[in-house]
């Protein structure tokens, strides 16, 4: 069965041939899901995953720009009227997206705030003449007979975004959308990222995705529950009705919940204006510069900060959804940071001449944590925002130290890639390690969320062929994309905002930037100078 299609081709199916459709789905997502964990030896015990679908390290064809085996997509329909809720999404979940306009992405962003029962957020808004950018809505369900199954309801009314970063949660948080005329029946749903172009297909994974809409027996009131959303991770709100002809004016409201600025910067992505969107920036060492393009105003922004030899540690050590302007100086082991929430700056002693500046978000409090790793010990040091110290020794000599959030638990993973042999070597927390063969000796690592589901993929750079080869999370399959050229520099950063990774590299020739966007697509863009240093490159060792 290919994408989006229906065996038959009929618009309808018969209930066995349902069954058999989303039985023989099941037996695809276990098939390549499930990998065999076998013992490996690294400081201890470790669990060794063992890619069974691929090779690692594989090359692609000469010529070829990307190549990268697509996951099928199951978009069954049912008979009968819509459903009147969505359960929580389980599993990939595939909605088809249709625009008939511009696009509205990212809608109206909710500011930074605690917003109580007694003082929510409160907005008023119209969807007449607004973009159907929803046409449909999927939703995965358990059944204790037929095992996992999968519904859709139709969302063809006008609709409208807001988008919001939560950091915490009250008894009852909620979104809940209210209407005065008895023609206009609205629903609410959310969503981990936002369509954009026509005919967009957008994956749901897990426990993230649709969350649980529901209507009032008065048709004019749609509520939905937000306390099961990850922290830190940008979220969107359609406001939309399941009738193609029901608009008009709507109150928007969110009580019990203290929403973010902006993402939490997990994956090290310098976003320095906080609207979600990689910007693309560089240090220049002989001035001790920084020289940012924000991506929300286009906008450039020059800050003196640093000195010839700093290692540049970009991070949102406030907690503000901000990355902060940040240098290691390895001659006195002192970070300087200047803090986007307020202009202040801090001085912290952390480290020791040749260590390696690797700060996260480690606790899962959205601050950056102080970490370093020595190599000349394979020690990794650690001070998270609250003063507590950790150390770790994991590492051996010639390791590389990375940084991502591997399991989706929402806390950087202390990791390591070792180019002798290609192998990543990961601490998830106290006991709980694995190993993962992905890459051949002279890559460089570049993991990030590439599949776009909160998970941090295993990613190389191969300067050799200049190829990308990515080992998705979703399901395993590699995205192979060649890009790049000799001496370019390897700066992967969400540069269109979608909530996934893109590729993208920086050439110091001719100071030139070249970004293959999941989203926005393939574009350039010159800023810089010959010798400066890609922010986006900052972490890449």
């Amino acid at each position: 069965m290919k994408n989006g299609s229906d065996k038959s081709g009929k618009s309808a199916e018969s209930n066995a041939s349902l069954m058999r459709h989303f039985k023989e789905w099941r037996r695809r997502i276990s098939y390549y899901s499930v990998f065999t964990a076998v013992p490996a030896l690294m400081f201890g015990s470790s669990q060794e995953l063992q890619a069974n679908e691929v090779t690692a390290g594989s090359q692609s064809s000469p010529g070829e720009s990307e190549r990268f085996v697509r996951r099928r997509s199951v978009k069954p329909r049912f008979l009968g009227p819509p459903i009147r809720s969505l359960g929580y999404s389980r599993g990939p979940v595939l909605t088809d997206f249709v625009m008939t306009g511009s696009d509205d992405c990212p809608g109206t962003q909710i500011p930074a705030g605690s917003y109580t029962a007694a003082a929510p957020y409160v907005d008023t808004g119209d969807t007449t003449g607004a973009n159907n950018t929803v046409n449909a809505v999927g939703s995965r369900f358990y059944s204790y007979y037929y095992g996992y199954y999968y519904s859709a309801i139709g969302a063809p009314g006008s609709d409208r975004m807001y988008s919001f970063v939560v950091n915490s949660f009250g008894a009852d948080a909620r979104l809940t959308v209210t209407t005065s005329s008895p023609t206009y029946r609205p629903m609410i749903y959310l969503s981990d990222r936002c369509p954009a172009g026509t005919g967009n297909t957008i994956a749901w994974n897990y426990n993230w995705g649709v969350n649980d809409s529901r209507w009032t027996s008065d048709n004019n009131t749609a509520t939905v529950s937000v306390s099961h959303l990850r922290r830190g991770q940008r979220y969107y709100a359609f406001v939309d009705s399941s009738v193609a002809d029901d608009t008009g004016a709507y109150t928007f409201t969110l009580k019990d919940t203290q929403i973010n600025a902006a993402t939490s910067v997990r994956a090290n992505h310098p976003d320095f204006d906080g609207d979600g969107k990689s910007d693309i920036s560089v240090w220049r060492p002989g001035n001790g510069n920084w020289y940012i393009l924000q991506s929300q105003s286009q906008n450039m922004r020059v800050h003196g900060w640093g000195l010839a030899g700093d290692k540049l540690v970009p991070a949102d050590f406030d907690g503000d959804g901000k990355t902060d302007l940040a240098v290691f100086r390895p001659t006195d082991s002192n970070w300087y940071i200047i803090n986007s929430s307020n202009n202040t700056f801090s001085v912290a002693g952390w480290g020791l001449p040749g260590d390696l500046p690797i700060p996260a978000d480690y606790n899962g409090d959205l601050k950056a944590d102080l970490a370093v790793y020595r190599p000349s010990e394979g020690k990794w040091y650690r001070r998270d925002s609250d003063a507590k110290v950790h150390i770790f020794s994991w590492g051996a000599p010639g390791d590389k130290p990375t940084v991502g959030d591997f399991n989706g638990d929402g806390m950087a993973d202390i990791t390591v890639f070792r180019p002798s042999d290609g192998r990543w070597f990961i601490i998830y927390a106290p006991g709980q390690t694995n190993s993962f063969d992905w890459g051949i000796q002279g890559d460089v690592p570049v993991p990030g969320n590439y599949s776009g589901n909160f998970w941090t993929d295993f990613a190389v750079y191969r300067p050799s062929n200049q190829t990308w080869y990515v080992r998705t999370s979703t399901n395993g399959y590699p995205k192979i994309v060649t890009w790049g050229l000799p001496g370019d520099l390897p700066a992967p950063g969400d540069y269109d905002g979608d909530g996934v990774t893109d590729i993208a590299v920086f050439r110091p020739s001719n100071s030139t930037w070249y970004i293959f966007g999941s989203t926005a697509g393939i574009f350039s863009q010159p800023f810089g100078l010959t010798g400066d240093i890609p922010v986006e490159n900052a972490f890449v060792y």
